[in-house]
């Protein structure tokens, strides 16, 4: 009895997950030199059936950018929560999520195969990675500020801007040192220390006018 095209669409789907799986372990371990053939060896498929579905390794890597932004982003979007909890827990959680998330594994054997590929293939993941991520969470985000604007915690002109100045509060040159092997990435504690002076530096920054 042969598959219906639900069920097949279904099994190609998942086969597809499975690719980019064994991609991003072969990622972690290799760097981003890899080989399509050995990435075809840890998918137990054969590199045509890549170069059917992605067409090439620049669009393998690119497919994977995009499920793992989609993952980052849900993840974010899970860890921002409630605001009933407070502007400065949501903040701070939000920040620490941030700095787990882009400084994990995933994402630095993400970052340096885009770094790799930039001039390798014609496959821009850099672009790919810049265009892909946070359109949930930027809203929600900038939600919340503007909540916090009109109770008079906050006072700024444009809430996209003070979103990105506390991202960058966050994240300063964490990943970039995590990416060239400068430091490992902060531990938990770490990381709740980093979101919790972003935090304040914001509040200094974008604190209500006294008066």
């Amino acid at each position: 009895m042969t598959d219906s095209k639900p069920e097949r669409a279904e099994k190609n789907r998942q086969r597809r997950l499975q690719i980019l799986a064994a991609t991003l372990r072969v990622l972690r371990r290799e760097g981003a030199g890899v080989s399509t053939a050995r990435i075809a060896a840890e998918a137990k498929c054969s590199k045509e059936t890549i170069y059917s579905w992605f067409g090439d390794r620049g669009g393998l890597f690119a497919q994977l950018v995009l499920e793992q932004s989609a993952a980052t982003n849900a993840a974010l979007v899970k860890a921002i929560g409630a605001e009933d909890d407070g502007f400065e827990a949501v903040l701070t959680r939000f920040g620490m999520a941030l700095l787990d998330l882009l400084t994990g594994e995933a994402s630095i054997a993400i970052h340096r195969a885009a770094m790799a590929e930039a001039t390798a293939d014609s496959a821009s993941l850099g672009a790919i990675l810049q265009s892909s991520g946070g359109d949930d969470v930027s809203e929600i985000m900038v939600s919340m500020l503007e909540n916090a604007r009109s109770n008079g915690q906050v006072t700024y002109s444009d809430p996209k801007e003070a979103l990105g100045t506390f991202v960058g509060l966050v994240m300063r040159d964490t990943q970039t040192r995590c990416l060239i092997g400068l430091d490992a990435r902060p531990d938990g504690p770490e990381m709740q220390v980093l979101a919790e002076q972003a935090v304040d530096r914001f509040k200094k920054i974008y604190g209500p006018v006294a008066g």
